[in-house]
């Protein structure tokens, strides 16, 4: 039972260092805003403190200070908690998706065109991974219709080569048609590294 919840968590923390990097980020924008805040609100009162000669408004000061303080400190704390924890969830919603491109990526990148890229309920970036799909599509369409291409040219190939061996031509042309042959060839190993 434990292993599957450090899984799940595991699972949050899918690129580590941008997950890390924008949320710590984040976090260190919403501390400046909270100190700003801080500072604005308390200033009246540590000037009150320390620059005031009327002892009942230095008390004054000291005790909303500290009453504020004991309040505003903890919830500073759960703000800070209840953010971070909600960067975690929005940022696995974005690397999730963006580990899925990489990994197809990937897979284009060694020929297979047949990988999709699939999103998870409630993910960001659908409109990317439609986008990205509809290339993959494309590309996929464009070397069907090269190999189809290809086909057709070696049949046409075999055909001439067929038909030149009965006739008398010269040495030369059976030697370019020959060459033509190999390298069309060539193009058919390249041609199907592609998974389409």
């Amino acid at each position: 039972m434990i292993k599957k919840d450090r899984r799940k968590l595991k699972n949050f923390l899918i690129n580590k260092k941008l997950q890390f990097s924008i949320i710590i980020n984040s976090i260190i924008y919403l501390a400046i805003a909270i100190f700003v805040v801080l500072f604005v609100t308390f200033y009246p009162l540590i000037f009150d403190m320390i620059f005031s000669n009327d002892l009942v408004v230095k008390y004054n000061a000291m005790h909303t200070f500290f009453t504020i303080s004991n309040r505003i400190i903890p919830t500073i704390i759960i703000i800070l908690t209840l953010f971070a924890a909600r960067m975690i969830i929005i940022m696995h919603k974005i690397c999730g998706p963006l580990e899925n491109f990489v990994q197809t990526c990937n897979e284009i990148a060694q020929g297979n065109l047949t990988r999709k890229i699939n999103i998870r309920e409630g993910d960001y970036l659908k409109d990317v991974c439609v986008q990205i799909n509809y290339m993959i599509d494309s590309l996929s369409n464009m070397v069907k219709r090269i190999m189809e291409d290809h086909k057709a040219l070696m049949k046409t190939l075999e055909d001439v080569k067929y038909r030149t061996n009965d006739l008398d031509i010269d040495e030369k042309i059976r030697s370019a048609l020959e060459t033509l042959r190999q390298e069309t060839h060539y193009i058919k190993n390249t041609l199907y590294q592609f998974k389409v």
